[in-house]
């Protein structure tokens, strides 16, 4: 009788990023705690040519390039396990954090889980997002010592970095979202997945640990207020108004530490780019796969899709 070796349980996705040395720090990381049940893929443009030999322990996949959505193309086609893991930019993956991580996904409404990420001092950077008044997208939990189960459960979508995800919701996001900058990557599927019917749980036992204090998708930025209001406006509606009342809100709480008063005024300007978020983020799973011929059967992205005739 043939043996066929069995099928990972999680693939865990570590992309390339732009800072090569953070790279290394989460590959390295997941490579020291790799469980059994388990399959690395390093994902990357082109350029990395594997200079430390790791083929027998990991799989490369070139994208070709830097778009996120070629990512999440390639990761729903080339990921073999029903479950996938997405880590990077620095965050350190510790003792049986995939087990804990995938524990929600019993339930079968949970599409995406966020980890409980760490600071080295022990303070949560992140357990996902939300948006509040303060800030679209803003960290849950960031700054606190302590973890609080009701708080944490207002988490919308976890962080790109520090995240597990169903395979077939990474597939059902396939086409529907073009761009290469990770916190607007993060906060576009993230609402895609919603959208989708799909939520997202904080999974508590299962911690990460990130060296600096805060994520680079987090950090306050005019251009951060303006590309997470223009997709918001995309998917949920709004214009002129909603975006300068929002800019006020967000100076207010900037004026209290929540966020910057930069990233509110971006607010304001989100219809300067609504042209382009239009064009890069698509609602509509049947619009956006059409060049791709998959029509998608059923509703919410969670049904199997076919190759049109």
């Amino acid at each position: 009788m043939p043996r066929f070796p069995s099928l990972p349980r999680v693939s865990i996705v570590v992309p390339v990023g732009d800072v090569l040395s953070d790279f290394e720090t989460s590959l390295v990381s997941v490579l020291e705690h790799l469980p059994g049940d388990a399959e690395v893929i390093v994902t990357h443009d082109g350029s990395y040519d594997d200079p430390f030999d790791l083929a027998e322990e990991v799989r490369f996949a070139s994208i070709g390039s830097s778009d996120w959505g070629d990512l999440i193309r390639v990761i729903g086609s080339e990921a073999r396990g029903r479950f996938v893991h997405l880590i990077g930019g620095g965050v350190r993956a510790t003792d049986g954090w995939t087990a804990a991580g995938i524990e929600p996904f019993d339930d079968p409404e949970v599409g995406m889980i966020a980890s409980v990420l760490r600071s080295e001092r022990g303070e949560i950077v992140s357990v996902g997002w939300r948006d509040t008044d303060a800030r679209l997208g803003e960290p849950v939990l960031a700054g606190s010592d302590r973890f609080d189960r009701r708080l944490a459960a207002r988490a919308m979508a976890p962080s790109l970095f520090a995240s597990f995800w169903r395979r077939e919701t990474l597939r059902g996001l396939s086409g529907r979202y073009r761009g290469r900058d990770v916190g607007e990557a993060e906060y576009a599927l993230g609402k895609l997945a919603r959208l989708d019917g799909w939520r997202c749980e904080v999974a508590v036992d299962c911690e990460t640990r990130l060296d600096g204090d805060l994520l680079s998708t987090d950090r306050p930025a005019f251009r951060r207020g303006q590309t997470r209001r223009a997709i918001h406006q995309r998917l949920h509606g709004g214009g002129w108004a909603d975006a300068w009342l929002a800019a006020g809100r967000g100076v207010l709480a900037a004026a209290i530490g929540r966020g910057g008063i930069g990233e509110a005024l971006g607010q304001a300007a989100a219809i300067r780019i609504a042209a382009d978020i239009k064009a890069r983020v698509k609602p509509n799973a049947i619009e956006s796969l059409e060049s791709e011929r998959i029509v998608p059967i059923g509703h919410h992205g969670r049904t199997p899709m076919r190759r049109a005739a």
